[in-house]
């Protein structure tokens, strides 16, 4: 939360097991702006496929964090909405991550494939609607 704005981020992590309304850590390298990330921010957990996640899996919001003495974040993030199966996932980002057209999905693409380790990133606001749209139509 910077200036009491609510701002989105997307925290790309290995797969865990969880349940809605319950409270996951993970320690993650901030990239893209990720190190302004701050209890309250909306947070969207994507589960790497390389460790065998399914790409976008969680809506949530941040309840803490703090900086580990290794360039690492570690973030609290309370779980609420989950997404079933694959939604949206590498094969469908993959191929916009090298375009630079400004739009959502390219966007979003380039910050979780462009450097392809595990990350929490700033998104925009739009970057925040294109994802939150994927758990808008599982409701």
């Amino acid at each position: 939360m910077t200036g009491g704005k609510i701002l989105p981020y997307i925290i790309k992590t290995d797969p865990f097991e969880a349940r809605a309304d319950r409270t996951v850590t993970v320690i993650e390298k901030p990239l893209y702006g990720g190190k302004d990330i701050a209890p309250g921010d909306e947070a969207f957990v994507w589960l790497s496929e390389t460790a065998g996640g399914n790409g976008l899996a969680w809506q949530g919001h941040v309840s803490g964090t703090n900086h580990t003495a290794e360039d690492g974040m570690e973030i609290s993030i309370c779980l609420a909405n989950q997404l079933s199966g694959v939604v949206l996932g590498k094969a469908d980002l993959e191929p916009m991550r090298n375009i630079r057209d400004g739009l959502p999905p390219s966007e979003v693409a380039r910050k979780l494939y462009y450097q392809a380790h595990n990350k929490v990133a700033a998104l925009t606001h739009e970057e925040g609607d294109f994802l939150r749209g994927f758990f808008r139509t599982q409701s």
